[in-house]
């Protein structure tokens, strides 16, 4: 999270992707701008699954957040 608020706290940065919850209010007390692209949620679905599929395969180059584990959406892609 440190170098989240170090990027945040120069005087231009852009940031692409939700990132973790604690980090929105951050950003958004000292975003100029908020772009909000819509996507239908399948498309959502199928990025999400892309990403999980090159991380667990060791072909993710970097991690969303930078966050070390691969996040829970995991249990999204296994058989019960």
């Amino acid at each position: 999270m440190r170098e989240h608020d170090a990027i945040v706290a120069r005087a231009d940065w852009l940031i692409d992707g939700l990132g973790q919850q604690t980090s929105i209010s951050g950003r958004i007390a000292r975003a100029t701008e908020v772009i909000l692209i819509d996507m239908p949620l399948w498309m959502h679905f199928w990025l999400a699954a892309e990403r999980q599929i090159a991380w667990a395969s060791g072909k993710l180059e970097h991690a969303p957040g930078s966050i070390a584990q691969m996040p829970p959406t995991l249990r999204l892609f296994r058989s019960k």
